[in-house]
């Protein structure tokens, strides 16, 4: 039974840490993906799956406003993406 509760924990435990990746959490995290797939989440419709084409920066002066991130040619907000490991 103690095999069978460590092989099953363990497992679970693997299994939530590395099924969904988390999303950017600020967008320099992003600059490693372009060039490489990433995933638009939404809540009310179906995510969007493409690759990293560029970043584009909303400024004011030396003040950032905005972090966009061109996926198929659309801009989304940076914290709506992910990398997407199955494309």
């Amino acid at each position: 039974m103690k095999i069978f509760n460590f092989l099953f924990n363990s497992r679970k435990k693997s299994v939530i840490n590395n099924s969904i990746p988390q999303r950017f959490e600020k967008w320099e995290d992003c600059i490693k993906y372009l060039g490489k797939p990433v995933r638009v989440c939404f809540v009310e419709g179906p995510d969007v799956k493409g690759r990293l084409n560029g970043i584009s920066l909303a400024t004011n002066g030396d003040e950032i406003l905005e972090v966009f991130l061109e996926v198929n040619g659309f801009f989304w907000e940076y914290w709506k993406c992910r990398p997407e490991n199955n494309m």
